[in-house]
């Protein structure tokens, strides 16, 4: 294993056990952008690359002159607006941008429950492959006894984070029957498409493998699951791993997206269920937010916002969920305001009809006092939001 950056392409700090990194690997792929992956325990990474980030999170991209970029979403823009992306993550069509965005959002934030929940609460089927996975990317080539100490540390880490994201006992029966639905709306649509938007991936396919691998699909219990219940998503998972996967007799007819801004109504179902939790725990996060900005008086513009403000709380099928308000999903769901809004009249009105037929249409409306915005590889305080 290299220790240090990639020669001649891009250097991707990251690890296959890590849930955002599978999102920026996957955009690479499908890019055919050449990269070396280095585990964020080599050398390079925690000498000279986390002290310029100023603080050791993945995934994280070194590009070929120097520059860092860090976060998933900011590394598929960084290659979008470099004109480097062999197939664009962004459709043309505003439904399908809408869709995009909206399930960007859902991979991305929506689904961390149930991926915290299927890692972390099957500790006698995951834990041994887990703990093998955290030591090899903590602290590659120490003695195992080191590594299997790091390992452990970051597992218990990551256990209090489950917690943090609303996973309890009194939660896992709706966050399970979600999960479940879920699948097997995703097997329903991936049988007429290889891809969430057709014939090529895009943004929502990029936000929903982030949970569906690292977690859903690599973790024993989970994988297992999934292979069992819904066999079409976990060859879309290997499909979105593979530069030019076959497709295994699945086609939309087109190596492109839907024609004519098409939204099928398998896909339309993914949506009305992803509104059901979304749309609440988005509402509870934009009040959590504008309740620590109140408490806080005049936060200066490009304050650095912590990971979490506080916890908010908000009812899913039958029950309360406790869970950290995360500025971040806030600067995803600006991303979806900010497309439609900057969408000609016709297109915007095409979109928010769309949304407002799945159930997603609050999405358009929340909003917090200030915005959310990412500035030198932080969530950082806005101006207020218009």
């Amino acid at each position: 294993m290299s220790d240090g950056r990639s020669a001649s392409g891009y250097t991707l700090y990251g690890m296959r056990a890590s849930l955002y990194t599978g999102k920026a690997r996957a955009y690479l792929i499908k890019q055919d952008i050449e990269y070396l992956e280095i585990v964020p325990g080599s050398r390079r990474f925690l000498k000279e690359i986390v002290p310029k980030i100023g603080r050791m999170i993945i995934p994280t991209i070194e590009t070929p002159d120097g520059e860092i970029i860090q976060d998933s979403t900011e590394i598929i823009d960084y290659f979008e607006k470099k004109g480097l992306a062999r197939q664009s993550a962004y459709p043309t069509t505003p439904r399908q941008l809408a869709v995009a965005h909206v399930l960007e959002l859902y991979g991305s934030e929506g689904l961390l429950r149930p991926a915290m929940h299927y890692r972390w609460d099957f500790p006698e089927v995951n834990d041994d492959f887990i703990e093998r996975n955290f030591a090899d990317g903590l602290r590659p080539g120490a003695p195992a006894a080191q590594a299997l100490e790091a390992a452990r540390q970051g597992m218990n880490r990551m256990r209090l984070a489950a917690v943090a994201f609303g996973v309890s006992p009194e939660t896992v029966p709706p966050i399970e029957s979600a999960y479940l639905e879920l699948l097997d709306l995703l097997q329903a649509h991936l049988g007429a498409a290889p891809y969430l938007l057709g014939g090529q991936p895009s943004l929502a396919d990029y936000g929903l493998i982030a949970p569906l691998y690292a977690h859903l699909s690599r973790d024993p219990h989970p994988s297992i699951l999934m292979k069992q219940r819904a066999h079409r998503v976990w060859r879309w998972t290997e499909r979105m791993n593979a530069r030019n996967a076959e497709h295994g007799g699945v086609s939309s007819g087109s190596d492109d997206f839907f024609a004519n801004d098409g939204i099928p109504d398998t896909l339309k179902a993914i949506l009305r269920h992803a509104a059901e939790d979304l749309v609440p725990e988005t509402e509870a996060t934009a009040r959590c937010i504008d309740e620590w900005l109140e408490a806080h008086g005049d936060v200066e513009e490009g304050a650095v916002l912590e990971r979490g403000l506080g916890l908010c709380r908000f009812e899913f099928r039958g029950r309360t969920i406790n869970a950290l308000a995360q500025p971040y999903r806030i600067f995803l769901l600006q991303r979806l305001q900010d497309a439609c809004n900057a969408m000609p009249a016709d297109d915007r009105r095409s979109a928010v009809e769309l949304l407002g037929e799945v159930a997603l249409g609050p999405l358009l409306e929340i909003r917090t006092r200030r915005r959310v915005e990412r500035a030198h590889h932080r969530e950082v305080l806005g101006a207020p939001a218009a």
